[in-house]
């Protein structure tokens, strides 16, 4: 009897989810957008900027902020002209060795989407350049764009993550730096879990309560 109740529960549940979400509950969570969340602050919205340095993913250093005359930038060294190794709000520049790194570090578990462009910003001169995504050390996406190509590539891919992975956009200079401003954008998204009415990562009583209520609410 208690099983045939407890199956009753989650039949309830999975249904009270449906009622209350509705076709909205096909939608991916948005977890990170680099454009939306961009920051003159390391941390905020779990985005942090800095840099490998001499092209080494094992040795992520952070970056400074530095004023801009167009809204503010991230660099080794300000002015950020020292070095042009930049991160700023759409992308970033390059250094002839030294890689800079928009990373995102996930305050979830389980498969995400991740999915934006890579282009050429000074799309009329230079000799192209790379677009990497890194996590938790591994490359699991890598492009090459040309340097007239400002329109570049849409791009998306789903990887395994756990609370505390590393996500790291990485762009490489190619055969030289000169004249590579990329524009490298990234939304991060995941799928909602089915039944998880309260948004708390996992499906439980407190769930089932709202069901109850508000099921009993539209009776």
């Amino acid at each position: 009897m208690r099983t045939q109740t407890r199956f009753v529960l989650i039949g309830l549940l999975a249904f009270g989810a449906m009622l209350l979400h509705g076709a909205s509950a096909q939608h991916a969570q948005v977890l990170a957008n680099s454009l939306k969340d961009f920051s003159a602050t390391q941390g905020e919205n779990n985005w942090y900027y800095g840099y490998y340095p001499s092209g080494d993913p094992s040795s992520f250093q952070p970056m400074t902020a530095c004023p801009t005359d167009f809204g503010g930038v991230w660099s080794i060294d300000c002015p950020a002209t020292n070095t042009w190794t930049i991160i700023d709000a759409i992308g970033g520049v390059p250094g002839s060795t030294d890689l800079p790194v928009r990373r995102w570090v996930s305050n979830v578990s389980g498969e995400i989407t991740i999915s934006g462009r890579l282009a050429k910003g000074d799309w009329d001169c230079g000799d192209g350049l790379v677009g990497r995504i890194i996590v938790d050390g591994t490359t699991v996406w890598e492009q090459t764009v040309d340097f007239f190509d400002s329109v570049g590539v849409w791009y998306s891919v789903s990887v395994q993550v756990n609370t505390g992975s590393t996500v790291d956009f990485v762009i490489d200079p190619g055969f030289n730096n000169w004249c590579d401003h990329a524009v490298f954008t990234a939304t991060i998204s995941r799928e909602p879990l089915e039944g998880d009415v309260n948004g708390d990562d996992r499906v439980d009583d407190a769930d089932l309560l709202i069901v109850l209520f508000n099921f009993g609410n539209q009776r």
